[in-house]
């Protein structure tokens, strides 16, 4: 009896050891929209799903899913889930990642080229391309375009992704012109408890909140986030619009953090950046449309050029943490590149500069006006120009100039001359608003203090562009 028992337990023993194994081995599916497999798809190259939910239902445990570059239609037809009908590929109860960017012949995942290899997930503007409940995902080197969330709930917000009560980690990744009626552009996420959405290396361009029956409710032209937490790091939001509320990121209640992000040329009636409702805010080490009083953060254009790549005399160049920033960008390159890690989902090749305002004087001392501030604003149809003095002395007043390239002729754009409010002992504040100007056009700016003797100095240039719309494709 007791070498049965021993035999038993070693038996008892050997089933646990295999199962264990097996259970840590994940297994890999393969996706190409060219497939023309019948039978026992999925396992290899050459013998792919043709569709990414084909793969999705079959995936278990830790599974990986490998998809083919191209372009994968999400399905228009609804899957029935605890919240509704619910258009997009279907995730629930998965424990899964997603990865784009191959070529189909790579046998490990690093072998892979997402910035050149480009996969597309599309709605083709008429459904969502991600439904996401109860689960743990990863989507990495995915472009997530043209979906469509203008239904009942839960198909009225989050067109790109509609994510319920998950962990969710989107990276490496494009999500730009999707269209959801109310809540979140691109994305929305909610929990009824708990949940982290973790954002890295992401873009979010021309997405889009509102267009339905309650547009005045239409908030989170990006992303619209519900008690649960999120980390945004290194992402660039550009050009998404709401019809009522928070053109890029509207949070209500949990805690968000963002770190080393753009936002520029977002856009709402009420706040065009970030809105916070009943929830904590970290914002960090960030440019554009940022909150200026936590660390880190500037305010200036962040001179992207039109595939939303620094310029080499961006502000956002080494201005970034270190603390949890990824080791490589959008492109795949090495993070950092320069004396520290930068802002955005690009790292640029360039180093920042020191970057001082040119001066033009006459032979004459020139005028003793001490400047403290030339900034311009882009908005709508406008550049809003604003400069401090910290005193002034004999100066009568102020001339501004604009040109369509920095170093191209400039005119002058005010009809009289802006009148001194400064004096010797006391600046003063001075701003100018330019009508004459068209949306997507980069313009420069000078200002030029004039004194009693005739004597001037110009300042400047700087510079903005109106209603920023990047002509960004990838």
């Amino acid at each position: 009896m007791q070498r049965l028992t021993s035999i038993t337990q070693a038996i008892f023993f050997l089933v646990l050891l295999v199962s264990s194994a097996n259970a840590s081995h994940a297994a890999i599916w393969y996706v190409d929209n060219e497939s023309t497999c019948t039978t026992s798809c999925g396992t290899s190259w050459g013998s792919e799903f043709d569709s990414i939910q084909s793969a999705v239902d079959a995936a278990a445990g830790n599974d990986e899913i490998w998809i083919k570059m191209g372009s994968y239609a999400s399905p228009a037809s609804p899957t029935i889930t605890p919240q509704g009908p619910a258009t997009g590929i279907n995730i629930m109860n998965k424990n899964v990642a997603l990865y784009g960017g191959f070529a189909g012949t790579e046998t490990v995942r690093s072998q892979r080229d997402w910035a050149n290899n480009v996969t597309i997930v599309t709605g083709n503007n008429i459904t969502r391309s991600f439904y996401i409940s109860d689960s743990t995902v990863r989507i990495d080197g995915l472009t997530i375009q043209d979906g469509y969330a203008g239904g009942p709930q839960p198909n009225y917000g989050g067109a790109g992704v509609w994510s319920h009560q998950n962990n969710l980690t989107i990276a490496n990744c494009v999500l730009k012109n999707n269209t959801a009626f109310i809540e979140g552009g691109a994305i929305n996420a909610y929990s009824d408890n708990d949940g982290t959405i973790t954002l890295v290396n992401c873009i979010f361009f021309d997405n889009y909140s509102g267009g339905g029956q309650f547009s005045l409710q239409a908030v989170g032209g990006a992303i619209y986030k519900k008690n649960c937490n999120m980390n945004i790091i290194n992402c660039t939001f550009v050009d998404n619009t709401a019809e009522a509320e928070a053109g890029a990121i509207y949070q209500y209640l949990g805690t968000t953090n963002i770190r080393n992000s753009i936002f520029w040329g977002n856009y709402a009636p009420f706040m065009e950046g970030v809105y916070s409702r009943s929830a904590t805010l970290e914002f960090t080490y960030s440019c554009g449309q940022v909150s200026l009083s936590q660390t880190g953060n500037i305010s200036s254009d962040p001179m992207l050029d039109s595939t939303l790549h620094l310029q080499p005399n961006s502000p956002c160049i080494d201005r970034g943490t270190a603390n949890g920033a990824p080791s490589t960008d959008l492109d795949g390159i090495s993070r950092p590149q320069g004396n520290g890690y930068d802002m955005g989902a690009f790292e640029s090749p360039f180093t920042a500069t020191t970057t001082t305002i040119p001066t033009t004087t006459t032979t004459i001392p020139p005028t003793l006006i001490e400047l403290s501030n030339f900034d311009v604003t882009p908005a709508n149809l406008k550049v809003i120009v604003q400069w401090s003095t910290e005193s002034e002395i004999d100066n009568v007043g102020f001339n501004i100039y604009r040109s369509d390239s920095q170093d191209g002729d400039y005119v002058l754009v005010n009809d009289n001359l802006i009148t001194a409010e400064g004096s010797p002992s006391e600046g003063a504040s001075y701003e100018f608003i330019d009508l004459d100007v068209r949306n997507r056009n980069t313009y420069f700016y000078k200002i030029e203090d004039v004194d009693l003797n005739g004597v001037s100095t110009i300042h400047g240039p700087v510079s903005a562009t109106p209603r920023l719309i990047y002509g960004f494709s990838q």
